[in-house]
């Protein structure tokens, strides 16, 4: 991948679409650093942009998104993908960028900005393609995460790849912790992407044979198996503190009564032990749930 790096030009208007005060902000220190104008952002109160329902979920992430703005930057709030598309039609930027939205935008969101559509994307695509990489990557045990900025187009993150990093991931490292390393990933990206796309650099096809598809996970992911390895509950545990699943922590049952766990030691400390099926596991913080949706019996476990 090539382009001819060019000298930031602050006429070119790049309007953000986001959902997360954290993706917001970072896309707005890297446009600003590297010399482009970030006009405005937008965001949607709905579950569903299609459906234009709103959800007390989004509300809250879109009131957050408004009380938290950058400084001189306004945040458009939308009930839909129609208005979303009025709004870019409205500001008529050059660029159009995009992170933490995972909803797929039609063409007339695309078709505005005269530079397109970039989205920035926690995987190293094709692998994990759809809104749920991180949660999969943590899931499977990964000790590396990857992101990628890439041109968007009719496909869900299909698009050509405008630069992409690795990066390592802790094995005992939780929500919040990922997160920030995601972060971090998602503004190394950025700026050379950035270069790239102004430098009319087209970008670089994906291998589509090597796509795979992250979406959410399965009612029984939810529920804790203590069958399983203890490293296989211990990354399950670290996938669900993520919090992308709609809670944080998944479903367990400890001596009949249900619970939600948060993090987990696969060493010694002082805490709850858990026999898995081949050693033992530290409920490092867990809350108490009332009576009711308790997993089924082969799933129970005794507190030692």
């Amino acid at each position: 991948m090539s382009a001819d790096l060019v000298t930031a030009d602050p006429r070119m208007r790049i309007l953000l679409v986001s959902q997360y005060v954290s993706a917001l902000r970072g896309m707005v220190r890297v446009c600003r650093r590297g010399g482009y104008q970030p006009v405005a952002a937008v965001c949607t109160r709905a579950e569903s942009p299609t459906s234009g329902l709103s959800t007390p979920r989004m509300v809250t992430l879109s009131k957050a998104l408004v009380g938290s703005c950058p400084p001189g930057l306004s945040v458009n709030v939308v009930d839909g993908m129609d208005p979303l598309c009025d709004v870019i039609e409205r500001y008529s930027p050059d660029l159009l960028l995009v992170r933490g939205f995972p909803w797929r935008l039609p063409a007339r969101a695309l078709q505005a900005p005269r530079f397109g559509a970039v989205n920035l994307h926690p995987s190293s695509l094709p692998e994990f393609r759809g809104p749920f990489p991180v949660d999969w990557a943590i899931r499977r045990g990964d000790s590396e995460l990857g992101f990628t900025a890439h041109r968007m187009d009719a496909g869900f993150d299909t698009g050509r790849i405008l630069a992409a990093v690795r990066f390592p991931v802790g094995p005992d490292e939780f929500g919040g912790a990922i997160w920030s390393r995601v972060d971090a990933a998602a503004e190394r990206v950025l700026a050379p992407a950035l270069d790239r796309v102004f430098g009319k650099d087209p970008g670089v096809d994906q291998d589509d044979s090597q796509a795979s598809y992250a979406g959410a996970f399965d009612a029984d992911d939810e529920v804790v198996d203590w069958t399983r390895s203890a490293l296989e509950i211990h990354h399950q545990v670290r996938a669900w503190s993520l919090g992308s699943q709609g809670v944080e922590g998944p479903l367990a049952d400890l001596d009949g009564s249900p619970v939600r766990i948060h993090r987990t030691s696969l060493t010694a400390i002082d805490a709850p032990r858990v026999s898995c099926r081949d050693a033992p596991i530290w409920l490092a913080d867990f809350t108490r749930l009332p009576p009711g949706n308790t997993p089924s019996s082969e799933r129970k476990a005794s507190v030692k």
